[in-house]
């Protein structure tokens, strides 16, 4: 289960535990360059996506 950091407590009320912590980042300012080899899915391409 993916979680909030600050609901934590109620999770473990509930009887979850934590396995791992992970770390989001977000940059706002300067673009990134898009690679030549990366494209925007597509209602298509939802058909080729394996379970």
């Amino acid at each position: 289960m993916d979680g909030v950091v600050d609901m934590q407590g109620f999770y473990q009320k509930g009887g979850f535990e934590i396995s791992f912590k992970d770390k989001g980042y977000e940059r706002i300012g300067d673009k990134f360059p898009v690679k030549s080899n990366i494209s925007t899915i597509t209602d298509a391409d939802i058909t080729k996506v394996r379970v």
